[in-house]
């Protein structure tokens, strides 16, 4: 009996003891992470801050849609103001759908990211191809969806609204839709 009761109290010993070595060991890679982290931002607002509103401009398009989609960027600048011009190709889905709420995705993250660069952005056109098959059966990439949000708009959108309600709801409701492909209607 006796010999019972000193293998619970070693086995107890050795959970505390594990237990405050996984402690400290998530304490020191928290910690290791959080600063790791706070030295990459800290690196980006630097590069950010060196770069011209047209590289800012470059970069933030770059990261929101892969370079291998984006076919081209235009930006035109004007007496410090500035008219952005995105064209690129939509990432293929499921169903028509799901794939014009992959565009609306898309478009939204781009316009939010653009307006809160606070670079002096005039206007942001979005030209989205797609892939359509021709009577032929020849396969090209077409533009399928056009939309346009100017300052004015992007200045009124509350951008702190939880993201799937903006991406989703807010800004299709706001952006001026200039072409819509009759497939995605």
């Amino acid at each position: 009996m006796k010999k019972e009761i000193k293998l619970f109290k070693l086995e107890k010993t050795k959970c505390k003891k594990s237990t405050i070595i996984g402690i400290v060991i998530m304490v020191l890679l928290f910690t290791w992470f959080s600063i790791n982290f706070t030295t990459k931002m800290m690196k980006d607002e630097a590069t950010i801050e060196n770069n011209t509103p047209e590289q800012i401009i470059n970069s933030t398009i770059n990261s929101q849609i892969k370079k291998s989609r984006i076919k081209n960027i235009s930006v035109v600048e004007l007496n410090d103001v500035y008219n952005v011009e995105i064209e690129f190709i939509a990432s293929e889905n499921l169903s028509t759908k799901l794939e014009k709420s992959g565009m609306h995705s898309d478009m939204s993250l781009l316009y939010k990211k653009l307006y809160e660069t606070n670079i002096n952005i005039s206007n942001v056109i979005i030209d989205v191809y797609y892939p359509l098959i021709d009577v032929y059966g020849n396969k090209s990439y077409n533009v399928v969806y056009v939309t346009s949000l100017n300052k004015i708009e992007a200045n009124k959108i509350n951008w702190n609204i939880d993201l799937a309600t903006l991406k989703l709801q807010v800004l299709p409701g706001v952006w001026d839709t200039i072409y819509l492909h009759d497939i995605f209607k």
